[in-house]
């Protein structure tokens, strides 16, 4: 990997500078500081790993691990400007956790799950050429493997390798 950023997130931003404060201050035990991090970053996590495990009730459990991870290794990140990446880090590292425990190595099947938020947000009201977007989306998903979808969604999540 070459030591360029691998975060293409748009620097400089003030929430960006709030929340390197939160980081900051999160780091130092301050829980306040982690609900504001929390509460920015959950459903951008929950999105990420609802795309990697296709399972709405799997997600809020590897959710809240991650998260605790979080609260237990923050003292340890060195660069709070890294966070976001550090977090999807962090998250990538359950599911795999998830997959080994359960010895999913395979696709899981998103066939037979109810249509989530996430469904709905990816779903295009017009033109009708985007009407089955969703469906095709999850179609491609279900054929590449755990590490191939990791690395497709974390580009779509903005992360470049």
């Amino acid at each position: 990997m070459s030591g360029k950023s691998i975060d293409k997130h748009p620097p400089n931003k003030p929430i960006d500078i709030l929340l390197t404060g939160a980081v900051e201050c999160a780091r130092a035990g301050d829980q306040k500081a982690f609900t504001t991090l929390f509460e920015h970053y959950n459903r951008p996590i929950c999105t990420y790993l609802t795309r990697l495990v296709g399972k709405n009730d799997l997600v809020q459990e590897l959710a809240q691990d991650t998260f605790i991870q979080v609260w237990q290794h923050l003292p340890t990140l060195r660069d709070t400007e890294k966070f976001r990446p550090w977090l999807y880090c962090i998250a990538t590292n359950v599911v795999k956790s998830h997959w080994r425990r359960t010895k999913v190595f395979h696709c899981l099947s998103w066939q037979e799950e109810e249509e989530s938020d996430t469904d709905k947000a990816l779903i295009v009201d017009a033109p009708d050429e985007h009407v089955g977007e969703s469906e095709l989306i999850k179609l491609v998903l279900e054929q590449l493997s755990p590490t191939q979808r990791t690395c497709l969604v974390l580009q779509t999540e903005g992360f470049s390798h």
